[in-house]
């Protein structure tokens, strides 16, 4: 299914959001999709006059049914994730086009106003040579909730873009605030920017250098891939909401956690290797929905995952990078 989401257009991508409108576009398509995905903020902004050619351009995927108005903004770039236009520098600022719900060429589809110089993760795209926000909503510009010179930094260390925004998005207190980490479901998302391996060592990183809060909203996240589900446990307990995290389909309930059990023990019943890569759109995906496995905190099906992964594709158990949450 990714790999049919990464060969959209734009105009594709903006049909089928709109055809599917409750089923959001993921945000690992909105990422492949970009052409430019920056941390940055807005230096100044203005309206676009009706004699210059970019306001001949049409909004895209608005998120509201509110008349929307042309606007250049001049971004000052802070850290470079991702950029194919090579004239991008950070410390620098570039011009970008966006259809605003306000005359003033004021920000606000997350709500309040954008202050100026808050920094924010923004998704650009080219369109004739002009760079624009990937799409006219919420979904092309998400604030951040601090961005410290350590963090900075941290971003800069992973070379990969993919890693480098995973990292941005795991992180706790950063982009998403720290009180509503544990219901985002962004940190989860991350998953088909990086793949199996890459978000399992980001997360890794993120939850060593993470204090004992920003763990346990961690194990909370994590909870919903299997993982970490006795310091979830403790987490949801000290929240007063237990009963709540335990509801039915959740890893942390008894019941839900044994059959998925069986079920996944009986998925990877495969005699050979030939049988397990049938079961699969290729062996990279195999390898990766082992290591998922492989990490779990049931010791039935992370001893099977191990041992497949072990003996059809030589990956030693001690080099995967699960988090060290039990």
């Amino acid at each position: 299914m990714q790999l049919i989401w990464r060969s959209l257009s734009i105009a594709s991508l903006a049909a089928t959001a709109q055809a599917f409108a409750a089923a959001p576009v993921p945000f690992s398509t909105l990422y492949h999709v970009a052409d430019a995905v920056l941390v940055a903020s807005i230096a100044s902004a203005r309206p676009i006059p009706a004699s210059d050619s970019r306001s001949a351009m049409t909004p895209i995927e608005p998120i509201q049914d509110r008349r929307l108005y042309a606007c250049e903004l001049t971004l000052s770039v802070a850290v470079i994730i991702k950029a194919r236009n090579g004239g991008i520098r950070e410390g620098g600022t570039i011009d970008a086009v966006a259809f605003l719900p306000s005359d003033q060429c004021l920000w606000d589809f997350n709500g309040p106003y954008t202050r100026p110089d808050s920094p924010a993760l923004w998704l650009l795209r080219t369109e004739n040579g002009v760079l624009r926000v990937l799409v006219d909503n919420r979904t092309s510009v998400r604030p951040l909730a601090t961005l410290s010179p350590e963090t900075r930094l941290q971003v800069k260390q992973w070379k990969e873009p993919e890693l480098a925004l995973t990292y941005l998005c795991l992180k706790p207190g950063v982009l998403i605030p720290e009180d509503r980490y544990a219901r985002s479901t962004l940190p989860a998302e991350m998953l088909g920017v990086a793949g199996a391996r890459g978000f399992l060592e980001v997360y890794r990183s993120v939850y060593v250098e993470s204090n004992d809060f920003q763990r346990s909203r961690i194990s909370l996240v994590m909870s919903s891939f299997g993982y970490c589900l006795n310091s979830a446990r403790r987490a949801a307990e000290a929240d007063g909401q237990l009963d709540e995290w335990a509801s039915v389909g959740s890893f942390l309930n008894v019941e839900t956690e044994r059959r998925t059990e069986i079920v996944d023990l009986l998925r990877m019943s495969w005699s050979s290797k030939q049988e397990l890569l049938s079961a699969f759109q290729s062996p990279t995906d195999a390898e990766h929905e082992l290591m998922l496995w492989a990490c779990r905190s049931d010791a039935k099906v992370r001893a099977r995952a191990r041992d497949l992964l072990s003996r059809y594709f030589g990956v030693d158990s001690s080099t995967l990078p699960c988090i060290p949450c039990e």
